[in-house]
């Protein structure tokens, strides 16, 4: 007969107000220093089986939702409503899932890798947005004088951002360094590109959209 696991509670104490000294309710100190709401400390507990300073370091991002605007009926496992962005969250020790969560109880597990796997998932989400109604642009391509100065200024909209190169970079999309290097120069030129170079980005953006629309 399997027996149930059984956390060891750390003694989380309330933070105090540096004005009145007041305790803020729902609110825990842990382990380590950080200020948490003790509802997200008590739903990775038992998502876990573990006490929250173990269990935040045995989860992973797995999931992400872009609900298009902040919604009310989107309530956070630590309390919180009006969420946009929706995350799932897996504990590798049970396999069990939460959801969702907020991007700011992300940053509360304290995890470089979990930040940098909702990253990644929210990336993909916006790249295969974008790649599904047109190619994925990175470049502006029009220059046209400033009506204040008379300089010449970038026009149009670039689509991509660097951390949508660097996510394709990290997952396969872009497949070397070299490349990555020549599509992040490319991002940041503020002169026109040569009619070569033009060419050259484009190719590579047609050939994006294609990976990110298969990598849905």
């Amino acid at each position: 007969m399997n027996t149930p696991t059984t956390l060891t509670p750390y003694p989380y104490t309330h933070p105090t107000s540096c004005s009145s000294a007041m305790t803020v309710p729902g609110l825990v100190t842990d382990a380590r220093g950080d200020v948490v709401r003790l509802s997200l400390v008590r739903a990775v507990e038992a998502l876990c089986g573990q006490p929250w300073d173990i269990a935040r370091e045995q989860c992973d991002v797995v999931a992400y939702v872009d609900d298009g605007y902040p919604s009310d009926e989107n309530e956070c496992a630590c309390g919180q409503t009006g969420l946009r962005h929706l995350h799932t969250v897996r504990s590798r020790a049970t396999g069990r899932e939460l959801e969702p969560i907020g991007s700011s109880c992300i940053d509360h597990f304290g995890s470089a890798e979990m930040l940098d796997q909702a990253r990644r998932l929210r990336c993909m989400h916006e790249m295969r947005a974008i790649a599904a109604t047109r190619v994925l642009s990175l470049t502006r391509r029009g220059r046209t004088p400033s009506a204040t100065t008379g300089a010449m200024v970038l026009t149009g909209r670039r689509e991509l951002a660097r951390r949508h190169l660097l996510t394709a970079y990290e997952l396969g999309g872009i497949v070397s360094a070299e490349e990555y290097e020549r599509l992040s120069y490319a991002y940041g030129r503020r002169t026109p590109a040569s009619a070569s170079e033009q060419a050259w980005v484009d190719e590579r953006m047609s050939q994006l959209t294609e990976w990110a629309l298969a990598s849905s």
